[in-house]
């Protein structure tokens, strides 16, 4: 059993140490499986078993590899974009997925294996990111990993009566699953755009941190159920909650209550998630 790359940058790290191992199973398992990697001839590989016989013949070639120096990772969501200088000026770059389990597979990868112009040594890249050991993921998140992907939503609020609400949201692992990140907005002026970031104490205590573009900010207790989400606010001049639940056919529905200046609970924005 290998072990899995936890952050984008431990591809790199992983792959340089496996290739001087000599270990093609622990180079292939860093690949998705449908992974395309682009050879030194500009051929394009497509799989795990083109994967592996590329690096099956670059072992046997006893090239001696390198350290590049490598940018931080560019995000968006579960994909991730690494980049690397190598000695001679070559950049690369690659493209990581994040998987369910919390863990980084390339699905897009140009070699960092460049000939020098001085002694035809070939370079490979390698990381240095900051505090990666850090960046790994959160076992008490884990249950939620329900909700992880983009989603498009139809809603209803009382505010607006007969009028369908479409928006999208998305959810994604931050930090190699350190947190869960969420992104909402809906068509409609009435309605912000906004951000959150889920995290835990050790105690499994969870808290929603919530910002949107009116710049309000406000923080939730999370509480996790059985494929279900809590939300919930309790202030005096507005207590909220948000359950978040699966639905039919792989949809997730959500109802929000509202209670203003500690009145009587009424509903607030439901959405039906399906994904995108």
């Amino acid at each position: 059993m290998h072990e899995p790359a936890r952050h984008p940058s431990d591809l790199a790290k992983f792959v340089v140490s496996r290739i001087t191992a000599g270990d093609i199973d622990g180079i292939v398992a860093l690949y998705d499986p449908d992974a395309i990697l682009v050879a030194d001839d500009g051929k394009v590989l497509v799989g795990q078993a083109a994967i592996r016989a590329f690096y099956c013949s670059l072992l046997k070639s006893n090239a001696q590899f390198a350290p590049g120096r490598e940018a931080p990772p560019l995000f968006n969501d579960a994909i991730a974009l690494t980049s690397s200088t190598l000695a001679d000026g070559t950049t690369i770059a690659e493209i990581a997925r994040l998987q369910t389990d919390g863990s980084w597979l390339w699905i897009i990868d140009q070699p960092a294996i460049a000939r020098l112009h001085t002694t035809g040594t070939p370079q490979v890249r390698a990381t240095t990111p900051i505090g990666p050991e850090a960046h790994i993921a959160n076992p008490l998140l884990l249950p939620l990993a329900f909700l992880i992907g983009e989603w498009n939503t139809e809603g209803r609020h009382p505010m607006v009566p007969g009028k369908r609400l479409i928006g999208r949201t998305s959810f994604a692992w931050d930090q190699g699953g350190a947190f869960l990140l969420m992104h909402s907005e809906i068509d409609a002026p009435d309605f912000p755009s906004g951000v959150a970031l889920i995290g835990s104490d050790d105690v499994g205590t969870l808290t929603m941190i919530y910002f949107d573009e009116r710049r309000v900010s406000r923080v939730y207790e999370a509480m996790l159920g059985d494929q279900s989400l809590t939300l919930r606010r309790d202030a005096p001049d507005m207590s909220q909650t948000i359950v978040f639940t699966p639905g039919e056919n792989g949809s997730l529905n959500s109802v929000g209550r509202l209670s203003e200046n500690g009145g009587a609970w009424g509903d607030d924005l439901s959405q039906v998630f399906t994904r995108a």
